[in-house]
């Protein structure tokens, strides 16, 4: 047992090690400022113990990260530069959050904090402003979570948001809430366990029987 244990540990520093090197080349050719993050590897590794990537259904049978799944990678880019914000190394959180945004069309600040669980199914186009989030969310592109009049959204757990949808300015959104694609919210509130479409301009509600994230994450609901 120990000489797996070692096997292992040996395994997970070798992933650790390619993965620095290669979000390093990447800050080199993309972002040749000169100023490096130290103890990259040390953030790294925390947060590629932190993606939750098994609690994704697709994912479940392969959890690792892969620096060429365009779905993992920007996860993983957006939870290091969250990292290094909450250890206030600012200048690497911002190198990373802009190389994400380069890599993957995908506007994320590292001052949002997006719980623990969330999928990106898609980056292209999507801004996401300094809102409230909740757990087990789910993001399609082009989506816009953003402020209107200084007033932030209040979004709680189980939100998904498809194509071309947007939650703007003063709404608080309930639990468990479908954002139709090309669906638009502003200012308005949404109650729980719905599913919000778009008719002239109109809000209509369907309502929602089934935790609807719970066909993306392996989650129990409360």
């Amino acid at each position: 047992m120990l000489f797996i244990g070692k096997i292992l540990l040996g395994k997970i520093k070798m992933k650790n090690k390619f993965i620095t090197e290669y979000v390093t080349k990447q800050l080199n050719n993309l972002l040749p400022d000169g100023y490096i993050i130290e103890n990259l590897d040390t953030y790294i590794l925390k947060t590629i113990n932190n993606l939750m990537f098994e609690k994704v259904r697709i994912w479940k049978e392969n959890p690792e990260l892969e620096v060429l799944n365009s779905t993992k990678y920007p996860i993983f880019l957006y939870k290091l530069s969250r990292e290094l914000y909450l250890n206030n190394e600012i200048k690497g959180a911002t190198k990373i959050f802009y190389l994400n945004k380069i890599l993957h069309s995908i506007d994320l600040f590292y001052e949002i904090d997006l719980k623990e669980n969330f999928l990106l199914g898609h980056t292209i186009g999507s801004v996401f402003c300094k809102a409230q989030y909740g757990n087990y969310s789910i993001f399609w592109q082009n989506i816009l979570v953003g402020v209107d009049k200084n007033k932030r959204p209040k979004l709680n757990d189980g939100l998904v948001m498809f194509p071309n949808s947007s939650i703007v300015g003063d709404c608080i959104v309930g639990k468990n809430v479908v954002i139709s694609a090309n669906t638009n919210i502003i200012n308005e509130n949404i109650p729980d366990n719905v599913i919000v479409f778009s008719n002239n301009n109109k809000l209509i509600f369907k309502k929602l029987n089934k935790f609807y994230a719970k066909k993306y994450f392996e989650i129990k609901e409360d």
